[in-house]
């Protein structure tokens, strides 16, 4: 019917169904929007060409030693890391995500001036401090996604902002080793630093540019629960958790595994200089990366059935244990040619990404991620007390004066205790639930088995 020349029909439905598109992808547009926000922060503050050049900076231009650096610096990453645990979680309760990703960011800039303008051993060392805090503010820069974007892309933007980490750490070390081998950088190190700074600064500037409100309620903190729920709730909700058998065993894992790889990221540089001083740095770095990254994608392509399955966690569990700790310790007897020790730690390194990212997927399976409280509440525990054993041990190490290797040859301890160790806790476990003192918990196997 038309009225003086005006249509007053019904819309149809193909006008709804483009309204309804319309809105879709103005929805979409906006999701992608904020990944992008959210990755350029991570990028820019990755992308650090100095970072490969990091041991033949502090032996060449600030004049320490290798003794000085595996005794008096490098263990202050663990030491920082263990104390900015409980701060920056208690942080995130009382001031929210974006004050203390603001505080990880300036301790960044913190870091990068002690590098450039600092020359004493004990301003090093607490070079090592800052760096530790801003880098345990990762996991909230992380989780800030999930106050941020809509639901159904949670996994979306946590890939995004992972692989710009990866991609920024990339490009970063890809640009120092061209600067390096094509410009006169090699004979004056402080511009790679300076660069860095840079980049860093340019990650501060994304943060108050682009780093978008908080959306979402944070999701309850395990500090949250501690406070108000109490001790002793906490501690029966652990204890019902570790009688997983998958949760207990890649827990023990998380317990020897976690303090093993802060040795070795903490060493390999190291351990290249003191084989040859002038080495590929920058390239060797960016394969570590390149790698790392693919050992944490690879669980993904695995069949998910495999993260429910007790038996095939140890099977993972104590082989990729048992390979990177003989990659580990080969690299301290075959030194005669530097290509032997790059190929040992890009391999150990990519092992233990993929544990890394296996343990989390399948611990997160096995307590329902969607649980927030128990989620949080079991991986802060799990790297409180991982961390708090890796301080004792480079501790005592450090008291003993080892050198590189011995370094070395503790965390290759560390991961082949592992294929002992896990035997054994499955067994005992298995006894225990077969006399009913343990009772089995099949969360996530029959939510796939629905599936």
């Amino acid at each position: 019917m038309q009225a003086r020349g005006i249509d007053l029909s019904v819309p149809g439905p193909h006008l709804e169904d483009q309204e309804q598109r319309v809105v879709k992808s103005i929805f979409e547009w906006e999701q992608y929007r904020l990944m992008f926000a959210l990755s350029t922060v991570g990028l820019c503050v990755n992308c650090q060409p100095s970072e490969p050049y990091l041991t033949q900076f502090l032996e060449e231009e600030k004049n320490l030693t290798s003794e000085q650096l595996n005794t008096a610096v490098w263990p202050f990453y663990t030491y920082g890391s263990f104390a900015s645990l409980l701060f920056v979680g208690c942080a995130v309760e009382t001031m929210g995500y974006k004050p203390v990703i603001l505080f990880g960011l300036l301790c960044r800039e913190s870091t990068r001036l002690l590098l450039l303008f600092g020359s004493s051993l004990p301003l090093m060392s607490l070079m090592q401090m800052t760096y530790a805090s801003a880098s345990a503010v990762n996991a909230v820069y992380f989780a800030y996604a999930y106050c941020v974007m809509d639901p159904r892309y949670f996994q979306q933007a946590t890939a995004c902002m992972h692989a710009s980490f990866h991609i920024g750490n990339i490009f970063g070390s890809v640009l120092g080793q061209v600067l390096y081998d094509h410009t006169p950088v090699k004979h004056n190190l402080d511009v790679l630093f300076y660069l860095s700074w840079g980049f860093t600064s340019l990650g501060v500037l994304c943060f108050f540019i682009l780093l978008p409100r908080q959306r979402n309620p944070s999701p309850p903190s395990a500090f949250q629960l501690l406070r108000h729920e109490g001790f002793q709730v906490v501690l029966t909700q652990l204890r019902g958790m570790y009688a997983h058998a998958i949760i207990l065993l890649w827990s023990l894992w998380w317990l020897m595994g976690f303090g093993a790889s802060n040795i070795i990221t903490n060493y390999y540089q190291t351990q290249f200089y003191d084989i040859e001083s002038d080495g590929d740095f920058g390239t060797v770095e960016a394969l570590i990366e390149l790698f790392s990254a693919l050992g944490s994608v690879l669980p993904a392509l695995l069949p998910a059935v495999l993260l429910t399955r007790p038996k095939a966690s140890l099977i993972i569990l104590c082989s990729t244990s048992g390979a990177a700790a003989a990659m580990w310790y080969l690299s301290t007897l075959l030194q005669d040619s530097i290509f032997y020790s790059y190929a040992f730690n890009i391999v150990g390194l990519g092992l233990f990404n993929f544990q890394y990212s296996f343990a989390s997927a399948a611990i997160a399976l096995a307590v329902q991620s969607q649980d927030s409280p128990r989620y949080a509440l079991l991986f802060t525990f799990n790297s409180f007390v991982a961390l708090g054993a890796a301080c004792l041990v480079q501790g005592v190490a450090a008291i003993m004066e080892l050198d590189t290797d011995g370094f070395y040859c503790i965390a290759a301890a560390q991961m082949a205790s592992l294929v002992l160790l896990a035997p054994t806790i499955h067994v005992l476990w298995n006894r225990l639930s077969n006399s009913g003192r343990i009772e089995y918990s099949t969360i996530g196997e029959e939510q796939l088995m629905q599936e």
